[in-house]
């Protein structure tokens, strides 16, 4: 009787905001889908969809009611998702063991498989990758999608809790199969709270941390180490909805420290993004508001950039828009590209 309340009481608040979550469009997500490209989906609390997943997950409505991963539903698929993410590192291994440069595109919160794969498809049209060396991972997560601007505004905070966990338990998992790679991250808006969640842990909002536990059993921090695997890993987060407080501890009380796999931080900063200044005002105010102004604030990069030798900045200022595609077709963003020492 709990876990259904949990479900009617989740699909409820979804069908009022006209909100829905990121799913996959395919019954087997988790898959190659071209010579160079592995598509990986995670669901809100960074778990791999399993293939036909939809038989236990419940039938996805278009817009409105709709709830994944509840506790009924993790207790019955605990060994199907096992299998599954074993099965699919398994694949990410085998598609990788003869390439030498990965490249990893993450999207932002409030998108769609198909508004992601639009992106997607033209940074590999941008980069054009070399058969024989390099492969791309497309990696969906659930930053919710809202029908409309008042919606998108209330999937704020959920999103930012579940980028963390995509991160932590997803991502993770990911970089942790690779070894003796050349690691390319590419994210957008929220998107790098995936990537510095799955570097090491982040600093969860202590409510998003209680919710997901007595939802969902879920014990935030809980995920395996990142492992010392000889990657070079260099990131460009394109329009990052991240502040200050992401690169902080758990407890919030000092500066994370990073992999020495980790090589650069390569971040536009962008004064006249109307997304990142929507949320500027409500970081201010508290940290649990979860700040964006990493992209948007020079004093912020400043900041952390004396802490973070590795980071550095590529100024956006002027261009009017927070979409992923206007970040790529920025004649700016293929500098971002060669200055990480990949050849395009």
């Amino acid at each position: 009787m709990k876990s259904e309340l949990i479900i009617v009481s989740l699909s409820l608040a979804l069908l009022s905001c006209k909100i829905t979550h990121n799913i996959p469009q395919s019954q087997t997500p988790n898959k190659i889908v071209s010579e160079n490209t592995f598509n990986i989906f995670v669901d809100q609390n960074g778990n791999f969809f399993p293939n036909f997943w939809e038989k236990n997950y419940g039938k996805h409505k278009k817009r409105g009611a709709y709830s994944l991963n509840t506790l009924a539903i993790q207790n019955s698929m605990e060994d199907s998702l096992k299998k599954s993410e074993s099965q699919t590192l398994r694949d990410i291994k085998n598609f990788t063991s003869n390439k030498k440069r990965i490249v990893i595109l993450i999207h932002g919160y409030n998108n769609s498989e198909s508004t992601a794969n639009k992106s997607f498809n033209r940074i590999r049209e941008i980069i054009t990758p070399n058969p024989s060396k390099d492969a791309f991972i497309e990696f969906h997560w659930d930053g919710l999608v809202a029908y409309n601007k008042s919606s998108s505004i209330k999937i704020w905070f959920n999103a930012t809790g579940y980028s963390q966990l995509a991160g932590e338990f997803g991502l993770r998992r990911i970089l942790n199969a690779l070894s003796h790679k050349e690691i390319l991250i590419i994210s957008h808006s929220r998107g790098a709270s995936v990537v510095l969640s799955a570097l090491s842990n982040p600093p969860y909002n202590p409510k998003f941390a209680n919710d997901t536990m007595n939802f969902h059993k879920i014990e935030v921090g809980s995920g395996e180490d990142l492992k010392e695997n000889n990657n070079s890993i260099n990131c460009i987060m394109l329009a990052p909805a991240i502040g200050n407080v992401d690169f902080k501890n758990p407890r919030k009380t000092n500066y994370r420290n990073f992999s020495r796999q980790l090589k650069s931080i390569q971040i536009t900063i962008n004064n006249t993004d109307p997304i990142l200044k929507k949320y500027i005002a409500k970081g201010r105010l508290s940290d649990n508001f979860n700040p964006t102004d990493l992209g948007y604030s020079q004093n912020t990069y400043n900041e952390l950039s004396r802490i973070y030798t590795i980071m550095d900045s590529t100024n956006y200022s002027g261009m009017k828009s927070h979409k992923f595609i206007d970040y790529i077709e920025n004649p700016k963003f293929k500098l971002m590209i060669s200055n990480t020492g990949f050849e395009l």
